[in-house]
């Protein structure tokens, strides 16, 4: 069984752990931004540190697994990295993350602007058009498509959206900017 936390910090034993980084850490500060910390059976099994750019925004942030990989949102980027930590893929979402939903075969991940939905391989099976410029709600996902909210004009500014859950395509009429 395994778990995962975000960390600010660590204690020096999770420094002592097998070592992963995801992020560009050339691009801001030395010390990682979080620490994801996962542990197998109750006891340390590795530590991943997360990196930012300096101008990276992080006002949300979360960790879960889905499908064998341990799925990081933070700054602008969202990262899949498998649990043997031998294959990490890091999306740039080009704005802030916002969010994820999980289901069994389906990732869907929110930014500022826009939906993601992600293949089990970790690559990004479409993008939609800007839903939105300061953050996007998912509502509601159905068998043919995802509803949702997006911030057009902080802070009440709220329109809805419906784009297909097989293509990221509007559907009824509603066109992306």
């Amino acid at each position: 069984m395994f778990r995962a936390t975000l960390r600010p910090s660590v204690d020096p034993f999770w420094l002592a752990t097998s070592r992963l980084s995801v992020g560009d850490a050339s691009r801001g500060p030395a010390t990682p931004h979080r620490y994801a910390c996962i542990e197998r059976q109750g006891a340390p099994y590795y530590c991943i540190d997360v990196h930012l750019r300096g101008d990276e925004y992080a006002g949300f942030e979360a960790i879960e697994f889905w499908n064998g990989k341990l799925v990081v949102g933070i700054g602008e980027h969202i990262h899949l990295v498998a649990l043997d930590g031998e294959d990490i893929v890091s999306i740039d979402l080009g704005a802030y993350f916002g969010s994820f939903l999980m289901l069994a075969d389906l990732l869907l991940v929110a930014s500022a602007e826009r939906v993601f939905r992600m293949a089990i391989d970790g690559g990004v099976v479409w993008r939609s058009g800007r839903l939105g410029v300061d953050g996007i709600v998912i509502d509601a996902v159905e068998s043919y498509a995802v509803h949702g909210h997006g911030e057009w004009d902080p802070p009440d500014g709220w329109r809805p959206f419906k784009i297909s859950l097989s293509d990221g395509m509007p559907l009824g009429g509603e066109e992306p900017d």
